[in-house]
């Protein structure tokens, strides 16, 4: 009769052994995925900081660019009215 119990006991004992394996492997595995699911998420962020860093970037060019064509062409006026400045002492002497 002992052995009977102790043999049922045994079983028992491996099948709480295997079933709490089983869970803890189950909790790895989703503590994986969270893990891995905020690694992209982290990426993701990075990725659209990178985007939106690379569009502002390009704005800057663009206005950089305009900026130096005003500044070329107020040199080309500078330019003229000293030109005409010059022509017009030049007429008036």
């Amino acid at each position: 009769m002992q052995a009977v119990l102790q043999r049922r006991a045994d079983a028992t004992l491996k099948r709480e052994l295997r079933a709490e394996k089983e869970s803890y492997q189950h909790r790895l595995r989703e503590l994986q995925d969270r893990s891995r699911e905020q690694a992209l998420r982290r990426i993701a962020k990075e990725l659209v900081r990178q985007r939106i860093e690379t569009q502002q970037l390009a704005l800057f060019e663009d206005i950089q660019q305009e900026a130096e064509m005003e500044v070329q062409e107020l040199e080309q006026q500078v330019a003229v009215l000293k030109q005409d400045v010059e022509h017009t002492r030049q007429t008036a002497d």
